[in-house]
């Protein structure tokens, strides 16, 4: 990753170029990116920012994830290393996930992880800023054709509020 200066400096680069006048879609997942933190500034505007919202199935977003993070699932420790600071708020679930890891089922772990700690956390996180969602876009899948017509869906939307 690059240096936190760096970062900025690229986010910087991209904003200019970014018409004003038109929206502009941005993933909002969380402050941090890697071991970089976007600007407080930034984060908090992103934050109060109306919203679109995908709707999938968690069995599609366990899929994706499980193929999206297989490097990073692929090994035992390295992952329950990443995972320990979640056990401050988790505690003996990330025993479970661990135990899950060792069946080698990665869905049932993404499914597992998701349930116990990723959705309750974003729900808590978009309730705390109500931002208002201005258009949901439902999906049965995220296979590659399925993210493409989601991609068209949402850009065509964008066109018809622009």
């Amino acid at each position: 990753q690059p240096a936190q200066k760096g970062f900025e400096t690229r986010i910087a680069q991209q904003l200019v170029r970014f018409d004003p006048a038109r929206p502009v879609i941005i993933e909002a997942e969380s402050s941090k990116v890697g071991a970089r933190i976007v600007p407080p500034t930034l984060w908090a505007a992103m934050k109060a920012a109306p919203r679109i919202q995908i709707d999938a199935p968690i069995d599609a977003r366990a899929i994706y994830l499980a193929d999206a993070y297989r490097d990073i699932l692929a090994e035992r420790e390295p992952l329950a290393t990443k995972l320990e600071p979640l056990r401050r708020h988790r505690g003996s679930i990330i025993d479970q996930w661990m135990d899950v890891w060792d069946t080698g089922d990665m869905v049932a772990l993404t499914t597992r992880m998701m349930e116990d700690h990723y959705d309750p956390t974003y729900r808590s996180g978009r309730a705390r800023h109500q931002a208002d969602v201005l258009e949901r876009f439902a999906v049965t899948g995220l296979g590659d054709n399925d993210r493409a017509d989601l991609a068209v869906r949402i850009a065509d939307w964008v066109r018809s509020v622009s």
